[in-house]
């Protein structure tokens, strides 16, 4: 099965209409770029995964 120019052309513009709203949902602040780190609502310590090191002791 070939594929032809008319795919590859709608591809390329699909994804550049996607980037385009991305962007200017960051730009007009009606989204916001996901945090790398997260902190413990309890210590404040930063978590790396799922359980605070420090309130998760027993």
């Amino acid at each position: 099965m070939r594929l032809g120019p008319e795919f590859a052309l709608t591809a390329i513009v699909t994804a550049g209409v996607g980037v385009g709203m991305v962007r200017m949902g960051l730009r007009k602040r009606l989204l916001e770029a996901r945090a790398d780190s997260r902190r413990c609502p309890s210590c404040g310590q930063i978590v790396k995964a799922r359980h605070c090191p420090r309130c998760s002791r027993s």
